[in-house]
């Protein structure tokens, strides 16, 4: 959280490290913090946070946590019960398993016996029922597929064509909130940052983008350009898109009349290009508009738009879009020109909604024609990686590649990234079966050389 979310973030201490009660010593708490935070009844609550950590050779399901706070004097001064939860916060169902050497976030509310201790120690024990791990079959990934990270990835920004940022959050936080890695592909390296943007996010930024309110700046989806990072993008309190300069001045409005819209995230595109995109809920179509962060618009405006049941794929120009959708009584998915009223089925299929990942056109040389398509999309309880190859004779050849390990379920959320160089997608989902994933799309290719 923020600081303008002091209120439900009050006061945060580091704490010793404290080691599970579990006898085989298998489940341990790491990163342990303590916050003052309000409960759903508004109330200030003294909650510990952590990481669990499976260091065993069995799985476990059915965990449980155990607090215990103790003052200087090494006496208890509050106890408390806690759960396994997702990065929004919310507690996981008992059936989760935590896999042998993976790790997840915990929540314990701690009842303290005095209102005024001062908690000097905090002993955090976890306890849970064995059970039968994965299989390394049932871990196997497909030639060309590659998992970076098992928690709840929400963001990618490619800084290069071997060098990308990723967030792990709550998808609804600001990208302050969020925990930072960088990825370098030549070594493999993989180390946690500060966002180079973050800098720029303080009272003087808010107070110019009339964000004071914690509320407000919460539902902002405040973020900056990837590359360069001299401009940024963010909706009002009553949902008006702008962009401005990283100081917060030379503001210019986009779009207006979406305040019974909700903004859900940005699709950055290159030059610093990028895609709003709006939907309420599961099942609910999407409309959405592309831009630059220089206030330049691109497609039309979104309600004129053709509906998507999917977060539309963008091509890189911003011009061209891989929807889906029932028009014309035909279900599946279409190519659309955005400054045009232009629509061209090139798959007929079921459709998946908002919770899969967007398909990833790849425009030919000249740039005016989606030449490839990848998309994921359910088929038989399994998640496929596909491609639509799009010849220049008008086909539009259909090629089966890979499973994907994505298992989402409505509530659960996915995304996907494309490398500069068009070589990579950055599949990152969150939820219980989280994680980010690499596609080599030269070992995955599609289609001949049109």
């Amino acid at each position: 959280m923020t600081r303008l979310l002091c209120a439900l973030l009050i006061a945060l201490l580091a704490l010793a490290p404290a080691v599970a009660a579990q006898s085989s010593d298998a489940l341990a708490v790491d990163d342990v913090e303590i916050a003052e935070e309000l409960n759903v009844y508004g109330l200030p609550q003294t909650i510990a946070r952590g990481q669990l950590v499976n260091n065993g050779d069995m799985a476990y399901t059915n965990i449980n946590l155990t607090g215990q706070a103790f003052d200087a004097n090494d006496a208890q001064i509050g106890e408390g019960f806690g759960v396994l939860i997702n990065e929004c916060g919310a507690g996981l169902a008992p059936d989760f398993v935590l896999q042998p050497g993976a790790s997840h976030p915990f929540a314990v509310p701690l009842e303290m016996f005095e209102a005024d201790a001062e908690i000097e120690r905090l002993d955090v024990s976890a306890i849970g029922d064995e059970t039968a791990p994965m299989s390394d079959d049932e871990r196997a990934l497909p030639d060309g597929i590659t998992q970076l990270s098992e928690r709840e990835v929400v963001a990618v920004e490619w800084e290069d064509d071997d060098t990308f940022r990723y967030a792990i959050g709550c998808e609804r936080d600001l990208f302050t909130d969020w925990t930072w890695h960088r990825y370098d592909l030549a070594s493999g390296r993989d180390r946690r940052i500060t966002h180079p943007s973050a800098r720029n996010v303080d009272e003087a930024l808010f107070e110019r983008l009339d964000l004071e309110d914690p509320l407000i700046a919460a539902n902002s989806q405040l973020r900056f350009a990837p590359i360069g990072g001299q401009r940024l993008v963010y909706q009002n309190a009553i949902n008006e898109v702008y962009t401005a300069r990283v100081d917060g001045q030379f503001q210019r409005r986009l779009y207006t009349g979406l305040n019974s819209y909700s903004l859900q995230g940005y699709t950055w595109l290159p030059e610093n290009r990028f895609m709003a995109y709006y939907y309420g809920a599961y099942g609910d179509p999407v409309i959405y508009f592309t831009a630059d962060v220089d206030g330049r618009f691109i497609s039309r405006a979104p309600l004129r738009s053709k509906p998507s049941s999917i977060i539309p794929g963008i091509a890189a120009d911003g011009r061209r879009a891989i929807i889906a959708g029932t028009f014309d009584d035909v279900t599946g998915y279409y190519f659309e020109q955005l400054a045009q009223n232009y629509l061209e089925l090139i798959l007929e299929a079921e459709v998946p909604s908002v919770n899969y990942p967007p398909p990833v056109p790849l425009l030919n040389e000249e740039g005016d024609r989606a030449t490839r398509v990848y998309l994921i999309r359910p088929l038989d309880g399994e998640a496929r990686l596909q491609c639509i190859y799009r010849p220049t004779d008008g086909r539009n050849d259909l090629i089966d590649l890979a499973p994907t390990p994505l298992n989402l379920s409505f509530d659960e959320r996915s995304w996907t990234f494309l490398s500069p160089d068009e070589r990579y997608i950055a599949l990152s989902a969150n939820g219980v079966h989280s994680g980010l994933w690499l596609i080599d799309l030269q070992t995955l290719p599609c289609g001949g050389d049109d």
